[in-house]
């Protein structure tokens, strides 16, 4: 894979997270454009699936609010799909 572009950094409220046990966190992640060199697959360790949807079929996909706005600040592709 190589990183063509930046797609954003994203923080703050809506990735504040408060877990049963009380604990607060505040995730920060950067999200990037890529373009693939090899044919993607899961390592079987952090990745156990990988899927390519069109933006429309995201809807149906079950993610956290932020992807959302990752997906609209993303540049449109002909043709392309958006990776999970």
């Amino acid at each position: 894979m190589r990183i063509t572009g930046l797609i954003g950094a994203y923080g703050g409220d809506p990735m504040a997270v408060t877990y049963p046990n009380g604990d607060q966190v505040g995730y920060v992640t950067v999200a990037s454009e890529c373009e693939l060199l090899s044919d993607p697959a899961p390592d079987m360790d952090e990745i156990l699936e990988l899927g390519w949807f069109s933006r429309e079929a995201i809807a149906a996909v079950p993610r956290r609010d932020w992807i959302d706005r990752v997906i609209r600040d993303a540049p449109h592709r002909a043709g392309g799909d958006a990776a999970r």
